[in-house]
């Protein structure tokens, strides 16, 4: 979701461009988003930060009219019609999404106890591999079956964990691509080596050390060629290695099918978050066994596995995660937050009700 500004800056070129002082120039204009799911993303900042930057809060809110949608498509396509249990998950979806799931005060603000069906009882993460990517060494060729199954996460660390595990059942020979990285300003690439640059990993940017292996998923990360639909987010299986390229074939969505040769290219960090500026030159994806619950906004999964290593943090993500795949029997949830004194398996549902 955007932050509040994005919608005030659209609003006021339009009245520039149209000479018209209504709102967006006099334009019908139409949003679309679900309050649920994960809000913008201040870094540090507190809650009522985070409320602040919703388009809620923003002035032009007051001239919006709400029109809701009352049924859970997602859960219609592709469970069966009118069967108890759908229904039943659907119900506990918006549950989740709107705060109504009793917590637990004892163990903490946000905590919620999670139904038996959706807990992976053997505390193992080899097993919600197995649940997630059956039969994966039958199966890992076909690229739509690779692309509608995944495991989230709540970190990148947690992501990276289970890639790594992933990309070691794959067949054949990995290929390691390791990044090239320096400081913009040559006065002070003394003072930083560049093995020290290595080890960062800030948001939005690709590892310095990439493994990759024949058939793999990936994800681009920067927008390529959005017109053919290789943008940020778009999933790919690797067709081949090279030196310099990654040739790639777009594994879902209305492009399917389509390739791409994925160059390295300069790559900097999205926010400023060191006293200095880096570049890294690196091919920009990730592998896509895994991702971060905000990563998987919009998307559609038949398969999918959640691997808390630790607990959600941010308003929405625990109801983001879930409302991936639309039939029950194809979630899971692995925990490693156990608390020894309590029955049940319990997780984080963080949620503003201020904003829903």
């Amino acid at each position: 979701m955007a932050h509040r500004h994005v919608y005030e800056a659209i609003d006021r070129t339009l009245r520039d461009v149209r000479n018209d002082e209504r709102p967006y120039g006099g334009l019908t204009t139409v949003f679309s988003g679900d309050w649920r799911q994960i809000l913008p993303v201040i870094r540090k900042g507190s809650r009522a930060d985070v409320v602040d930057a919703c388009f809620k809060s923003s002035p032009l809110w007051q001239h919006v009219t709400v029109m809701k949608l009352t049924r859970n498509m997602r859960v219609a396509q592709s469970s069966q019609e009118g069967l108890e249990e759908d229904i039943d998950f659907a119900e506990h979806l918006l549950e989740i999404g709107e705060g109504r799931v009793p917590v637990d005060k004892s163990l903490g603000q946000f905590k919620v106890q999670l139904k038996d069906c959706f807990v992976e009882q053997s505390h193992k993460l080899e097993e919600l591999a197995k649940f997630v990517f059956p039969d994966l060494l039958e199966n890992y060729c076909d690229p739509l079956w690779l692309s509608c199954r995944a495991i989230l996460c709540p970190t990148n660390e947690g992501v990276d964990s289970v890639n790594a595990h992933m990309m070691c059942k794959l067949p054949g020979a990995s290929r390691e691509y390791r990044s090239s990285d320096k400081i913009v300003d040559s006065e002070e690439r003394h003072q930083y080596p560049e093995e020290f640059l290595n080890t960062l990993n800030p948001s939005g940017m690709a590892p310095h050390r990439i493994l990759l292996k024949h058939r793999a998923p990936i994800m681009l990360l920067r927008n390529m060629d959005p017109i053919q639909g290789h943008c940020n987010g778009t999933r790919y299986v690797v067709n081949q290695l090279h030196d310099h390229i990654i040739d790639a074939t777009v594994a879902t969505g209305v492009h399917v099918g389509k390739r791409l040769l994925i160059p390295r290219i300069p790559l900097v960090p999205s926010e400023n978050l060191f006293p200095f500026h880096m570049q890294r030159r690196q091919f920009p994806v990730r592998i896509a066994f895994a991702m971060t619950s905000n990563k998987a906004q919009g998307q559609t999964l038949s398969r999918l596995g959640i691997y808390l290593e630790k607990d959600f943090f941010s308003h929405g993500q625990l109801y983001v995660a879930m409302s991936r795949v639309g039939n029950p029997n194809d979630l899971k949830i692995l925990t490693l937050c156990g608390y020894f004194n309590q029955p049940g398996v319990y997780a984080d549902n963080v949620v503003y009700r201020e904003v829903l």
